[in-house]
């Protein structure tokens, strides 16, 4: 068992180590990113198959 796996298994729920807790923060803002992009799309997209699409250029 190295270092770093006794270091999270003992720590106390709900603690988290730096890199972690910075790590899971850019995991979050990225999913935000992500959703807003999601968003901006034409709705058309998410609710019709591209082939099945008025006119459908990319394919």
């Amino acid at each position: 068992m190295s270092g770093k796996d006794l270091e999270l298994s003992t720590l106390k729920q709900g603690e988290l180590p730096d890199e972690l807790s910075k790590r899971v923060t850019e995991l979050t803002k990225q999913r935000r990113e992500v959703q807003a992009k999601i968003k901006q799309l034409p709705a058309e997209w998410g609710s019709t198959s591209p082939s099945s699409g008025p006119s459908s250029p990319t394919n």
